[in-house]
């Protein structure tokens, strides 16, 4: 989660907005059995380091751009890009349910998979 968002608050922000489910030990009391670990090593956001490299990206390459202001996503798909990935898998699917066959089901699968 960390090291795929450049702008934390914003990423926080919305991640707040998200419906919340029982904690982890609420639901050991409710007696669920859950596979658990817990973080023994540093996450990004524990790093000094990685917080300054973060900020001088913002303030220096993506603000310049246009990027990482307001509302505007600071990792820059370009809208081509995504239109041409839900237009692949919609052409494969079509494909598969006009000829079902191995073929065009290893293209519906491979385009899932971009």
């Amino acid at each position: 989660f960390e090291s795929m968002h450049t702008r934390m608050d914003f990423a926080e922000a919305r991640l707040r907005e998200l419906a919340r489910a029982p904690s982890v030990e609420q639901l050991a009391k409710e007696g669920h059995v859950l596979d658990t670990s817990v973080l023994t090593w540093a996450t990004p956001s524990q790093s000094e380091l990685y917080g300054v490299i973060r900020q001088r990206v913002i303030e220096e390459v993506l603000r310049p751009r246009g990027k990482a202001i307001g509302g505007v996503g600071a990792r820059g798909v370009p809208p081509l890009h995504v239109a041409s990935v839900i237009g692949g898998w919609f052409v494969a699917a079509v494909m598969f349910i006009a000829r079902p066959s191995a073929v065009t089901g290893a293209l519906v699968g491979l385009v899932l998979c971009w």
